[in-house]
């Protein structure tokens, strides 16, 4: 069963499924707004199993996911979420293009540079973001897996 909406919703339509008869051995999906922690508090134990395809994944092994990762728990009190990875990953690219721009950055030559941006190292999916010829970027996919409470990579 796979469902796109927001996290708490999520979680409810899949606890309201289990109430309504579904198969409990039916697998949940969803795509990267379940990523978050509200989709599991609000589902508790009927999402547990469930699968997310994210743009991010806390225990990637990235470098540069190392050093996000400590840096934002030890600001935070917890581990980053798709959205905090999505945010931080995204300013990368924009410091990037920023440093490409020159001594003397305007809006065109930011742009500019924007528009050319290729292999940033990034936090999100495989580490390394990238544009194609038609500018379409690439970064990799997270898939998890709700297991004990917990978001973890999924087997």
């Amino acid at each position: 069963m796979f469902i796109a909406a927001p996290a708490e919703l999520s979680a409810n339509f899949f606890i309201q499924l289990l109430q309504a008869g579904v198969n409990p051995k039916t697998r949940f999906m969803g795509p990267a707004s379940l990523a978050s922690p509200g989709f599991i508090k609000a589902g508790g134990k009927a999402v547990d199993g469930a699968y997310v395809v994210a743009d991010y994944s806390a225990s990637s092994t990235n470098p540069v996911n190392a050093a996000f990762t400590e840096a934002y728990k030890t600001r935070y009190g917890v581990a980053p979420d798709n959205w905090a990875a999505m945010g931080y990953s995204t300013a990368l690219i924009g410091i990037q293009a920023l440093r490409n721009a020159g001594p003397n950055p305007d809006r065109e030559k930011i742009r500019a540079e924007l528009a050319k941006s290729n292999k940033v190292p990034v936090v999100i999916g495989d580490g390394l973001w990238t544009l194609d010829a038609g500018r379409q970027p690439s970064y990799g996919a997270a898939i998890l897996q709700v297991k004990g409470g917990t978001f973890v990579s999924a087997p």
